[in-house]
C-alpha cells in the first residue's frame, strides 16, 4: 500500500468514527425521555439559545398521565413535598426535594388546559418538568 492510500484510509476511518459519534449523540437527543410507566412523554418546549441570548438553552418536558396531582406526588416516592400543591387557573404546581437535596418545581395541568390542547392530549393530565431537572426527577421515582 502506498503512503497516499494509507493516509486516505486513516482519514476515512476518522471521518466514519466522527460521523458515528455525532449520529449517536443526535439519536440520544431525539429519544423521548422516559419517566416510568405512568408518565407518557408527549413533547417539549425549547427555550434559550447558544449565541447572543440572555439564557442558556433548555427545554420543558411534558408527560401525559391519568394520575391526579396527589397520586403524582406519591409517584416520586423518593422525593418529599416542600411546597404545594397550589392551584391557579388551569395549573397546579408543587415543589419536591430529592434525596440529593435538590428541588424540582413541577407544573401540573388539567386535561382541558391550553398545554393539553397544544400536545393534543385529551382526558389526561399533563406534567411539566424542566430538562435540567430530568435526571434527578428520574432518580426520585
Amino acid at each position: 500500500m502506498t503512503k497516499r492510500k494509507h493516509i486516505i484510509s486513516i482519514v476515512v476511518i476518522v471521518v466514519l468514527f466522527i460521523a458515528s459519534v455525532i449520529s449517536w449523540l443526535v439519536y440520544q437527543q431525539l429519544q423521548p425521555p422516559s419517566l416510568g410507566d405512568k408518565l407518557e412523554y408527549v413533547g417539549k418546549n425549547s427555550y434559550g439559545c447558544l449565541v447572543f441570548c440572555d439564557s442558556n438553552p433548555y427545554s420543558n418536558y411534558y408527560y401525559a398521565t391519568n394520575m391526579s396531582p396527589t397520586e403524582a406526588l406519591k409517584y416520586f416516592e423518593r422525593a418529599t413535598l416542600v411546597q404545594g400543591p397550589r392551584t391557579e387557573n388551569e395549573q397546579t404546581d408543587f415543589t419536591v426535594r430529592t434525596p440529593t437535596g435538590e428541588t424540582i418545581y413541577i407544573n401540573y395541568y388539567d386535561g382541558d388546559s391550553s398545554i393539553a390542547r397544544k400536545f393534543n392530549v385529551k382526558n389526561k393530565y399533563i406534567l411539566e418538568i424542566p430538562s435540567f431537572k430530568y435526571e434527578i426527577a428520574k432518580e426520585s421515582l
